[in-house]
């Protein structure tokens, strides 16, 4: 148990690096500039996508009402009347959840390529190395489609389970949207007619959660798997599920250790985001007054980019730490048949 209280204790004095904390804000910057495009780009998608199943020019109509332009009130009306036919509807239903699938694929795969750069960078900080973000960025391009395949199947196993597990809620919903009109007219009254009228409200709100809080604990339980497949992904040569595999068989036997350093390293990351929350407090405090409103704005945002930058890159050095203490590479990484190590020697 030892040796797990230690890797949190080390992951965090290793994560107390300026150059670290450099290569990861650079890393966040950019992955904060590609995503914002890769948004951008499927937003614009999306609204022209909108307007031809509509036959009305959505940025048009935007433009129209923000200038307060009379041709905006005649393209109101016209998207009234568009989205009360049903096949209409029905298209367009189809045509967003299509455009989001395929901006979810396009975010993981985006996502996989700077998660893989972070766990490059957080190895070669553990193992004292000075960070190479060339290196890093080398090794990530070769490795990242085995971290997002395994993102994705993760994600969907994740989704079949919260669907399992929400089912109720599922269920539920439809009756509770029907007769929110009558709980709402009912709920203006006064006494037991409003009590028994709100009374189902409740009870669906309480069974969410609980539903929450069951579903929050299945995966801080599966935690110990799920935080080892990023470093399992990028080091090793497996498969997606030879990844999720992986992850199981090496935290066999370890797994109560490796729950335990989880949940250290949780609470040690609970007790600085309450620290963080408290001196954002007093940021928010100055801003009542609006020219120390304004002087504030960039510090803050400086502040928030760095702490989240820093967040980042000690879970990256915790779980990779996790990985090398379950897979035994902690110790001599070239040992273990499938380790990036034993790969980049021969």
């Amino acid at each position: 148990m030892g040796i797990y209280v230690d890797g949190v204790i080390a992951s965090f004095k290793k994560s107390l690096n300026w150059h670290l904390l450099f290569c990861f804000l650079l890393v966040a910057i950019l992955a904060a500039v590609v995503s914002g495009i890769v948004f951008v780009v499927f937003g614009l998608i999306g609204i022209f996508l909108v307007s031809g199943i509509l036959g009305i020019d959505l940025l048009k109509l935007f433009f129209d009402a923000l200038a307060s332009n009379p041709a905006a009130t005649a393209s109101a009306m016209q998207l009234i009347s568009a989205v009360s036919n049903p096949a209409v509807l029905t298209n367009l239903a189809i045509a967003i959840f299509a455009l989001l699938v395929v901006f979810i694929i396009v975010s993981v795969f985006v996502c996989s390529f700077f998660e893989a750069i972070s766990y490059f960078l957080a190895r070669q900080f553990l193992n004292g190395n000075k960070g190479d973000l060339g290196e890093a960025f080398s090794n990530a391009g070769k490795k990242f489609i085995s971290l997002f395949g395994a993102r994705i199947l993760v994600g969907i196993l994740i989704l079949i389970l919260a669907l399992i597990i929400f089912s109720p809620v599922l269920i539920a919903l439809p009756g509770i949207i029907q007769s929110l009109p009558a709980i709402l007219l009912a709920s203006s009254a006064q006494g037991a007619a409003a009590a028994s009228a709100i009374l189902p409200l409740v009870g669906f709100l309480l069974m969410f959660i609980g539903l929450l809080m069951v579903f929050a604990i299945i995966l801080f339980l599966l935690s110990p798997y799920l935080v080892v497949i990023g470093p399992i992904a990028v080091f090793e040569n497996e498969s997606p599920f030879g990844t999720i595999k992986r992850a199981i068989e090496i935290t066999q036997g370890k797994y109560l250790h490796s729950l335990a350093f989880n949940f250290l390293f949780g609470i040690i990351l609970m007790i600085i985001v309450l620290c963080y929350s408290a001196l954002m407090a007093v940021f928010g405090f100055a801003s009542v007054f609006v020219i120390l409103a304004i002087l504030l704005i960039v510090p803050r945002l400086i502040i928030e980019l760095v702490f989240s930058s820093w967040l980042s890159a000690w879970a990256n050095m915790a779980y990779v730490k996790l990985y090398e203490i379950n897979s035994g590479s902690a110790s001599s990484p070239a040992s273990k048949k499938n380790s990036y190590v034993g790969l980049v020697v021969k």
